[in-house]
């Protein structure tokens, strides 16, 4: 019998399709967290987030940073979605994909939140323009 697509999905159905899902299939070839130990990561995490500060010490560069973080995290899921596909596992697919969206939707989210008078990212997401550079 051939799986068909249906037209709509409700929360049900999708919890429904979940329940029935295999577990999640790591694709990756590395340890968990990079060989690093929990309190190792979070405090590599922390000390760069400490050095940016100190270099610079502005809100327009943690959001900044928080943007190309934002974007390396979509990248990571969209590329397991992928794999998920190629591995014909389509739930699993779906769901990275889906949390892609939602990091994509984030990003988008705080491009508009404007963090200063100097927030050029902001005023090119809102249509006001900028000479600061």
């Amino acid at each position: 019998m051939e799986d068909q697509i249906p037209n709509s999905l409700s929360a049900s159905d999708l919890e429904g399709l979940l329940s029935k899902a295999a577990p999640d299939v790591d694709y990756t070839e590395e340890k968990e967290f990079a060989g690093l130990t929990k309190s190792e990561l979070i405090e590599h995490v922390r000390a760069t987030r400490t050095l940016l500060h100190e270099k610079a010490p502005c809100p327009m560069a943690t959001k900044i940073m928080a943007l190309m973080m934002l974007v390396d995290l979509e990248n990571y899921h969209e590329g397991i979605a992928d794999k998920a596909a190629e591995h014909r596992e389509p739930e699993s697919a779906f769901i990275w994909a889906r949390d892609s969206g939602i990091i994509k939707a984030a990003h988008s989210l705080l491009m508009g939140v404007s963090v200063d008078n100097t927030d050029f990212i902001a005023d090119e997401v809102n249509g006001i323009s900028s000479d600061n550079d």
